[in-house]
């Protein structure tokens, strides 16, 4: 796998139109000159009655760890469960949830463009964190 990394990287890239739709929504919300990108990956669905849904606690003991070392740090929510993270995460203003109207794939360009990601259960914050953008 390591041997291939590199291909598999350039295989996954996302079209033009994909990526700017996400950098308009992430930076009409950014200030990349003051503040740090970290991305959150929030799987609910299936994962509630598997109970492997990452907890509250978990998320917020890692946002806190941004914070304490970054101090300005914009906090990116992609999930299937938008309400939900809008309801549980989103009354602080340092915290995004993509929009509605991404899809899938917008959501998994959306982490690939954040500065650090914090992980969580299931494949699609790991490959979000794989392909992040600053390590290609």
């Amino acid at each position: 796998f390591t041997d291939h990394m590199a291909q598999i990287r350039e295989q996954l890239r996302f079209k033009q139109s994909i990526l700017d739709r996400v950098n308009n929504f992430l930076d009409g919300n950014i200030n990349k000159n003051v503040s740090i990108s970290v991305g959150i990956h929030i799987r609910r669905g299936d994962f509630l009655h598997d109970r492997r849904v990452s907890s509250e606690k978990y998320i917020f003991n890692a946002m806190s760890h941004f914070i304490a070392k970054y101090h300005s740090v914009i906090f990116v929510i992609v999930s299937d469960d938008k309400k939900y993270c809008r309801k549980t995460y989103g009354q602080k203003n340092n915290v995004l949830v993509t929009p509605d109207s991404f899809s899938v794939v917008d959501d998994l360009a959306t982490l690939t463009l954040c500065e650090h990601i914090i992980l969580t259960a299931g494949t699609f914050g790991w490959w979000g964190a794989f392909l992040l953008h600053n390590r290609l």
